[in-house]
């Protein structure tokens, strides 16, 4: 497999681990327990590829997002006038969330398309 390849197919991954680090940072807490789970699971995951434990994380992965959208939307219709703040809310709030469920989905493609062991009995 070419270092391209290779690289592109830990993007979902990478991508999910900068993501609990950028919140881990955010939330300025040294002992953030759930930072450090997420941050534990998707290392492991990283490190073994487990297909099935890849399939759950892009699973949650996707539905969290998909739950963002309305958070994200009930955001907005507060503002009485769509001004720049607005604005620039619904833009990043936008492509981050698309990165989000793109990731997800390209997750849960990879993982969902594994080679999976034959446990059927010969005869």
């Amino acid at each position: 497999m070419s270092t391209n390849k290779k690289s592109a197919s830990l993007l979902p991954e990478i991508y999910l681990l900068d993501s609990v680090i950028f919140y881990y940072i955010s939330t300025a807490s040294i002992l953030n327990i759930v930072a450090i789970i997420l941050f534990v699971i998707v290392a492991q995951q990283l490190y073994f590829k487990n297909a099935l434990a890849g399939i759950v994380i892009g699973t949650i992965f996707l539905l969290i997002n998909l739950y963002l959208i309305l958070a994200l939307v009930s955001e907005l219709s507060e503002f009485t006038s769509f001004n720049s703040n607005g604005l620039k809310l619904a833009f990043v709030g936008f492509v981050w969330i698309g990165l989000n469920i793109t990731m997800s989905i390209m997750m849960l493609k990879k993982y969902s398309s594994l080679k999976k062991p034959d446990i059927s009995p010969s005869i």
